[in-house]
């Protein structure tokens, strides 16, 4: 083999007088403070990695919006139906009250029956949709079920009279009853 054909070794690289013993011309291998540099299938992998948690927050986001906007549907149409059921309430107290000034009254019977069949009628139908008067005299007074508007002679913190029906939907408080309430002083005579 000729000297001109054949493959020449490298010899490792003596420094220059312009580099220090420490520097080569050899590339430096990464140290630990240097990471090594990320190969193309590396940097893809980041990315859809990235771009999957993206993906999954923006998916729990739109299935956190979906049931508050639920949530908020179904509180609308308790909060609307609420409020008709209480103008009915108010429509049939005043039935009751045009009922008993009737008592008193010349009316014809036949208007008494007729006012009588309407706020039946009502009655039913707040009935029907789980809506019932409850009955507050001779009980505890009760923030929650009463709304106290006087007091008067009686036994203390106990309901003596009803001033307007309250009203419950199930468990739930429509309207508070209007109540007086004894304030603990006996009746002069």
């Amino acid at each position: 083999m000729n000297d001109k054909t054949a493959p020449k070794a490298q010899q490792p690289t003596q420094p220059t007088p312009s580099q220090s013993p420490t520097q080569s011309a050899q590339p430096t291998q990464p140290t630990p403070q240097q990471p090594a540099p990320k190969t193309e299938l590396e940097l893809l992998r980041e990315q859809l990695a990235a771009m999957t948690e993206t993906a999954k927050r923006a998916m729990a986001d739109l299935i956190n919006y979906r049931k508050r906007a639920e949530e908020e549907k179904t509180s609308l149409a308790a909060f609307v139906n609420t409020a008709i059921l209480l103008e009915i309430i108010m429509i049939l107290d005043n039935f009751e009250r045009a009922l008993a000034a009737m008592a008193a009254d010349e009316i014809p019977e036949d208007h008494k029956k007729g006012i009588q069949s309407i706020a039946g009628h009502l009655t039913s139908l707040l009935e029907k949709y789980g809506v019932k008067s409850f009955d507050s005299v001779g009980k505890k007074f009760d923030p929650a079920f009463h709304e106290a508007i006087a007091q008067t002679p009686g036994e203390r913190d106990i309901v003596l009279e009803e001033i307007e029906k309250g009203y419950m939907a199930g468990d739930k408080v429509l309207r508070p009853t209007k109540v007086k309430v004894g304030n603990g002083e006996t009746a002069a005579k």
